[in-house]
């Protein structure tokens, strides 16, 4: 749905398309941490969309435990992990997850940089 004009106008902040490998964090509520490698596949100063390379389908059904996720990528010699809420998750194969970075997120100027 990334060509849906209605998709583009409910966004405060246009998505970049990229390509970037990273690592998505979970904190479960039973204290455990997951660790999935993703794609992220368009990301803006409010949000990522995360395409998840392996056990999507795990991640999803474990959504009502998750009680903290970060993404970490690089982009040249320069690491980013940024705090994020799961906003909306495509079952298909892959699955895909729509984050909105967290207001209180440290790094949210170092996302601006990367995207200007």
């Amino acid at each position: 749905a990334g060509d849906d004009p209605n998709a583009r106008e409910r966004r405060s902040c246009p998505r970049r398309p990229v390509m970037i490998t990273g690592l998505v964090q979970v904190l479960k509520s039973c204290g455990e941490i997951m660790v999935f490698p993703v794609q992220i596949k368009n990301i803006s100063r409010q949000g990522m969309l995360l395409e998840f390379m392996d056990k999507g389908h795990f991640f999803a059904g474990m959504l009502k435990q998750v009680e903290g996720l970060s993404v970490t990528f690089q982009v040249d010699d320069w690491v980013v992990t940024l705090e994020c809420l799961p906003k909306r998750i495509v079952l298909d194969d892959p699955v895909e997850v729509g984050v909105e970075v967290a207001d209180d997120s440290e790094d949210e100027s170092s996302i601006q940089r990367f995207l200007m």
